[in-house]
């Protein structure tokens, strides 16, 4: 009973005979609590359906596949030759033992990765998006670094790397989990 309304105290005046509440307008919080307590305590704690066996028997849909009596035989055009056949399960097996290389190599080592720094910005933004933001081309006045209207002089994306101060000793390394 977790509705604040006592069950033994229910004034269900506002209710006609069926049950339904008579004006909705002017029931207040209350009373629409002990309405809906009303209706619970009126809810049979079991109910049991009659079902017939027979319907729902003939509806279950079945998982199995009818095949034709015959398999026709694959024309010779249309089967693949032994070097096909050869090449595909060489590279089958060629996968199959890199992904076992692989899966025994993550097993055996702890994968690092090297970050940037904190608190740099601007590497981060490259790190993460492979790019410097155009409000983070700045250099060290404050000024911009890339083209101008009245100036023809532009950087590479490789020159504006080496000017972030992207470099491996800045970098942190962390384990991934």
């Amino acid at each position: 009973q977790v509705l604040p309304v006592n069950s033994n105290e229910l004034d269900i005046s506002f209710l006609d005979s069926s049950g339904n509440i008579i004006d909705l307008n002017s029931l207040t919080a209350e009373q629409y609590l002990a309405w809906v307590r009303y209706q619970a305590d009126n809810i049979p704690d079991v109910t049991v359906a009659s079902i017939d066996q027979g319907q729902i028997v003939s509806s279950i849909q079945t998982n199995t596949i009818t095949l034709a009596n015959v398999i026709e035989e694959c024309p010779e055009s249309f089967k693949p030759d032994k070097d096909w056949e050869n090449n595909v399960l060489k590279s089958f097996s060629e996968l199959r033992l890199h992904i076992e290389r692989l899966s025994l190599n993550l097993e055996t080592r702890e994968r690092k990765i090297a970050v940037p720094l904190m608190k740099d910005i601007k590497s981060w933004h490259l790190f993460c998006f492979g790019e410097v933001l155009m409000d983070d081309r700045e250099d060290s006045h404050g000024e911009m670094s890339v083209e101008d209207n009245n100036d023809d002089s532009s950087i590479s994306e490789s020159e504006l790397q080496a000017d972030e101060s992207y470099k491996e000793e800045e970098l942190t390394d962390i384990t991934e989990w």
